[in-house]
């Protein structure tokens, strides 16, 4: 069936900081900005 939201995603970036986005809707584009601190 069709998922109407991704649960868990994950982004581990070459400054070694993990960042964790939860509960996204899908059919949709994100720009994700490393934080910054």
């Amino acid at each position: 069936g069709k998922l109407d939201k991704v649960e868990r995603i994950e982004i581990r970036w070459p400054s070694g900081t993990v960042q964790v986005l939860r509960d996204l809707k899908t059919d949709q584009f994100l720009e994700v900005r490393e934080p910054k601190g």
